[in-house]
């Protein structure tokens, strides 16, 4: 049973306390038992987060409260999908009463589905992978799931707010993030009964994500040499650069090349490699001498320390 209704709604000219609103009956169904009934509901929004804005009950009893209303809304058209399982009456009746303390509460649409159908589980398995200037998120497929949504908080944000839906895959790239802040996500599965409950936070850090091998290299005195790689994968666009520093006593080091030009982001290209030439001369003294390897794209840097010892 489907009904779709445009304007029906409980209409207040000033906020009060709650003692009217509106009522839809459905008749008609088998006595005594289980049904699924979806909720389309717009002009939910409140002025505060008390939870008897708006709530509603099946047959007397309280099936949903404004605080669960208003974590389903869609930012993207404003309204909130709802569903819950409940009994038909003795006469084989639902009635829905929706109570509201504020003015404009519209019901968009009502379907009413036999039986108990619920929305997918919260999606397990989720990780948040830092990289340079991306976060990679990657959960665990969900049973009945038809798309999945990814929600963020960072920058100081108290809240989680959605970033990215209609996702068809278990993953998804982060591109939006600045350096060196702290992000938290979690994923919600989606399917034909509305949006499941969120998965746990998982937090990241975006950073340059510098690896070198090998970690410690030893030269002979005089001319020795050797080549160290360099690492990273570019997610955003821009002029990749390297320098070093900690050089003395005649050590001298070059990076090739010493600049890497990241056309657009991609975070499926693989990582960008540039090796840095290590030599001695024969000024150079014995020891231990420590370079420090430094990168640069954009907002993102990272610089890791290298031990070499002359023999």
């Amino acid at each position: 049973m489907t009904t779709l209704l445009d304007t029906l709604r409980g209409e207040r000219s000033n906020p009060g306390p709650i003692d009217d609103g509106f009522t839809l009956d459905f008749p008609g169904m088998v006595p005594g038992s289980d049904y699924t009934v979806k909720l389309v509901l717009a002009a939910v929004r409140a002025r505060d987060h008390r939870d008897t804005l708006f709530n509603v009950t099946a047959n007397g009893d309280v099936a949903l409260r404004h605080g669960a209303i208003i974590n389903s809304v869609d930012p993207a058209d404003e309204l909130a999908r709802v569903s819950f399982v409940t009994q038909s009456d003795p006469n084989g009746a639902i009635h829905l009463d929706f109570s509201s303390a504020f003015e404009r509460r519209q019901v968009r649409g009502v379907q009413i589905l036999s039986g108990r159908h619920t929305p997918p589980a919260a999606p397990t398995g989720v990780v948040a992978i830092a990289g340079m200037g991306r976060v990679g998120v990657r959960w665990d497929p969900v049973d009945g799931a038809t798309s999945y949504i990814v929600k963020r908080r960072g920058g100081g944000a108290p809240h989680m707010s959605p970033i990215a839906s209609g996702l068809t895959t278990c993953q998804y790239d982060d591109l939006m993030v600045a350096a060196d802040v702290a992000y938290g996500y979690q994923v919600i599965a989606v399917g034909s009964m509305g949006d499941g409950p969120a998965s746990r936070s998982v937090d990241a850090v975006a950073a340059l994500d510098l690896e070198v091998q090998p970690p410690i290299v030893t030269l002979e005195g005089g001319s020795g040499s050797s080549l160290i790689a360099a690492t990273l994968q570019a997610a955003v666009a821009g002029t990749l650069s390297f320098a070093i520093g900690g050089m003395r006593d005649g050590l001298q080091a070059v990076f090739e090349p010493a600049s890497i030009t990241v056309a657009e982001a991609d975070p499926g290209r693989g990582p960008v490699v540039t090796c840095l030439k290590v030599t001695t001369s024969p000024t150079t003294p014995p020891g231990i001498q420590n370079l420090v390897i430094r990168a640069r794209i954009d907002q993102f840097s990272e610089a890791l320390t290298i031990p070499v010892k002359v023999e």
